[in-house]
């Protein structure tokens, strides 16, 4: 199958801000800081309660899809909130316990498939950017055929998966459990 290059809608010089969709929104820390760099935040999807509650009460005038993201359809994200427009940045933090270095089991956490969620939301809604959390427990080999899958993916609609990603921990940086 092949998909044809993304068409943007050209502007007369007209300034605007970039528009934004963040999956896997939690409380709405990252949908924060882009708001205060001038980005809008259409549309958020997180299925955590609490967070959601945090997240309404910070970010009313964003449309928040408080359910498990398997059943969004991102047909309506873009029906209803991007009202057809141009999609600028899709934000991906997916779960981030499946590779967290706190993580010590061997076996593979099923959340980790859920990355693949950007990838049936942006044949859709066609993002310019797709950004996504950099976990480095997902360059780790416990999951390298995942990100290996991800990135052929991604690359199947157009996208390229961007190196380096951190793998390390970052130096000088004191955990908790480093400080006893």
């Amino acid at each position: 199958m092949k998909i044809k290059p993304l068409k943007r809608k050209k502007q007369k010089n007209l300034r605007r801000w970039l528009t934004v969709v963040d999956l896997f929104c939690g409380c709405g820390g990252v949908t924060e800081g882009l708001k205060h760099h001038n980005f809008r935040v259409v549309a958020a999807v997180d299925k955590d309660k609490d967070a959601c509650k945090t997240y309404k009460a910070n970010h009313p005038g964003v449309h928040l899809y408080p359910e498990d993201i398997r059943r969004v359809d991102p047909k309506d994200i873009l029906r209803n909130d991007l009202k057809n427009e141009d999609l600028d940045v899709l934000v991906v933090c997916a779960p981030c316990q499946p590779f967290s270095s706190q993580n010590r089991s061997n076996k593979i956490d099923e959340r980790a498939d859920l990355i693949f969620e950007a990838t049936r939301f942006a044949k859709v809604l066609r993002p310019a950017v797709i950004f996504f959390e950099n976990v480095p427990g997902l360059a780790t080999d416990k999951y390298k055929i995942l990100l290996e899958e991800l990135r052929d993916d991604l690359e199947e609609l157009g996208y390229q998966l961007s190196s380096p990603i951190v793998t390390g921990s970052l130096r000088g940086y004191r955990t908790p459990a480093s400080t006893k």
